[in-house]
């Protein structure tokens, strides 16, 4: 969610007053899954509005692709199990801020 609107607030009227509260402007939730299988979810937010830019949005996804390849690995009990997942490019002189 983007945006914690009048919409959010509708929905969530709880949750919505309490986030906003904390100071978050924008809450994301991404499925960890492989096929069929749930293994969890990954949630982010921050204090500022808006959708997440296109290489937040590649960042966010490779991680959740390396989450749940290394949560089947660690369940079956293989902690050297390669994970495969697409390299993620980042600046090698500055850590990237998310607002």
């Amino acid at each position: 969610m983007p945006g914690l609107d009048a919409e959010a607030h509708q929905l969530w009227p709880t949750s919505a007053r309490e986030v906003a509260a904390a100071g978050v402007a924008a809450l994301f939730a991404f499925p960890i899954r492989i096929g069929a299988i749930s293994l969890g979810t990954l949630e982010l937010h921050r204090r500022t509005p808006g959708p997440l830019s296109t290489t937040q949005l590649a960042h966010t996804l490779a991680v959740v692709d390396t989450a749940a390849w290394l949560i089947l690995a660690m369940t079956a009990g293989d902690s050297t199990a390669p994970c495969p997942t697409r390299p993620i490019a980042c600046s090698s002189t500055r850590q990237q801020e998310w607002p």
